[in-house]
């Protein structure tokens, strides 16, 4: 078999994973932002921080997940073990608003990281000025939300319960927050039993040359499309009535 249709073959098995963690968190979250909106996250990262693959229900997760993920890998660095859930919720560490948190669990095959299940979604309420996961009004983000640096919610399969409970106690919603996070993880371990099994039917090397071999197509195939686009000026620009500011005029030129 052509060794690139084997490796389309093997790739869209992970596609795949991604996608099932997408309708699997749809479908079990409670936070309307997530259940109705889609406004989250779910995929995959090689153990180089490289995206594997992502579904995502709108643009502002495009690199939103994978930014988030490295900043969690490159704060604990060397203290990483299995059973580690990690998790992250601020716009200085590859995030946007405080209240978007992503989770990503680790996963291990023979000892070493494979893959990184990896879910971003909005919280419904997390210590804001204002009930919800926006402030219409706000200046500073202290205003939106708490910051959630980079902790670790499970230590070696072990629950941290002071931090859960920290999570959850401050927000008016607190059930809430803590189903959703709840699903963020089984969304994740399933993934990584999915994961699993592909590795039982092809060993590691083959899967890592397939997700290799896809992204190396993929940014050719992009390269070739730019080079294609004309060299004119884009522009685009926005008005807004805002109480706080008053009127603006958003312009963007490309």
């Amino acid at each position: 078999m052509n060794h690139l249709i084997k490796h389309q073959i093997l790739y869209s098995k992970i596609v795949g994973v991604a996608a099932e963690m997408y309708e699997f968190m749809r479908h079990t979250a409670t936070s309307p932002a997530i259940t109705e909106q889609e406004s989250f996250s779910t995929g995959l990262l090689t153990n180089k921080l490289r995206l594997a693959a992502q579904s995502q229900g709108e643009p502002s997760h495009l690199f939103g997940l994978r930014d988030s993920v490295r900043s969690l890998f490159d704060y604990f660095s060397y203290d990483i073990q299995e059973g580690d859930v990690l998790v992250v919720a601020d716009p200085y560490s590859g995030g946007t608003d405080p209240q978007t948190i992503t989770l990503a669990i680790p996963l291990f095959y023979d000892g070493e990281i494979i893959l990184i299940p990896s879910v971003r979604a909005p919280l419904i309420d997390l210590a804001g000025e204002y009930p919800g996961d926006l402030h219409p009004e706000a200046t500073d983000i202290w205003q939106q939300s708490i910051r959630v640096t980079p902790i670790k919610l499970y230590r070696a399969g072990i629950l941290q319960k002071d931090i859960f409970r920290f999570l959850t106690k401050n927000s008016r919603t607190p059930k809430s927050i803590q189903a959703d996070i709840k699903a963020m993880i089984a969304v994740c371990r399933r993934a990584g039993t999915s994961i699993e099994n592909i590795l039982n039917r092809y060993d590691r090397n083959t899967l890592e040359q397939a997700i290799d071999a896809m992204l190396y197509y993929s940014r050719n195939r992009m390269e070739v499309h730019i080079s294609g686009l004309s060299q004119d000026l884009y522009q685009y620009s926005i008005n807004r009535n805002t109480t706080e500011f008053g009127h603006l005029k958003i312009e963007v030129v490309i």
